[in-house]
């Protein structure tokens, strides 16, 4: 059995010919907006040079993905594929977590690893607040914690899951492929600050490769008058967080927009202080 240690599988129109791919997705809160049974995101072929994948062409001239050795990866079962995603799909819609540990227990799809399905179904399971015991069953069964399982977790706010996954050798310091880290996707609800607090307690970087934004960027972007962004200014001041000028002009839109918030930070943003 050939050998895919990828995440996401992909149909693509290519000069009308359709090519089968496997790609890793960057973020959960980016492949949140999918619709439920809008699995696939489109790519570039011709950008496919993955461990042992690249692009190739078969005997009636379609662009296909094949392995190194020359097996072509089109022959995979496509029925087979889609219908094991729309089953984790529809399990994790319903909350049915025991349909969803079944049907894990029964991937079994010619040339794909189990292990990138398994992770998938975590993703899910995670986001949609699937409880522990089904969360332990997907890992018991070899689903990886990689950083879209960390992500996921984060934006779930569930400091307890979040312990038990670093007890099972989760790395709190992953990046998506923007270079964001844990503690971008704590931001997303400011709502709840455990988690935030969590990830600081546990020495998670606030350093971004975006030297225009920051997370006072992401902070700013949540802000309204039912929010106290100022306890998050403070703190990712306090570890050396500055403002940038795409803050001052975060902070200037606000002021037509959100008075009761502008009001709560304005000190962070007057002229006298030094950033």
């Amino acid at each position: 059995m050939m050998l895919i240690s990828l995440y996401w599988l992909i149909t693509d129109e290519v000069e009308n010919t359709k090519a089968i791919a496997v790609t890793k997705n960057t973020s959960p809160i980016e492949d949140s907006v999918l619709n439920d049974l809008k699995i696939y995101k489109d790519i570039d072929p011709n950008n496919i040079k993955n461990n042992n994948l690249e692009v190739g062409s078969d005997k009636s001239n379609q662009t296909v993905v094949i392995d190194k050795a020359g097996q072509s990866v089109s022959e995979i079962e496509k029925a087979s594929i889609t219908h094991a995603f729309e089953d984790v799909f529809g399990s994790v819609a319903r909350k049915d977590w025991d349909s969803l540990v079944n049907i894990t227990e029964l991937f079994d799809i010619e040339g794909l690893e189990d292990g990138p399905l398994l992770t998938f179904a975590l993703v899910k399971a995670v986001s949609n607040g699937a409880p522990w015991t089904v969360l332990l069953d997907l890992l018991n069964q070899g689903a990886e914690l990689n950083s879209d399982v960390l992500f996921a977790s984060v934006t779930r706010q569930d400091v307890i899951i979040i312990k038990a996954f670093v007890e099972y050798g989760m790395d709190l310091h992953q990046q998506d492929t923007h270079g964001r880290g844990a503690l971008y996707y704590s931001l997303f609800n400011l709502h709840e600050r455990n988690m935030f607090d969590y990830l600081i307690a546990n020495g998670v970087s606030n350093e971004s490769n975006n030297p225009e934004q920051n997370l006072i960027t992401r902070v700013l972007t949540g802000c309204n008058s039912s929010v106290d962004v100022s306890y998050y200014i403070q703190r990712l001041i306090s570890l050396g967080e500055n403002i940038l000028p795409t803050n001052r002009k975060q902070y200037i839109d606000l002021t037509l927009n959100d008075a009761l918030c502008v009001n709560s930070i304005s000190t962070y943003f007057s002229d006298t202080r030094k950033d």
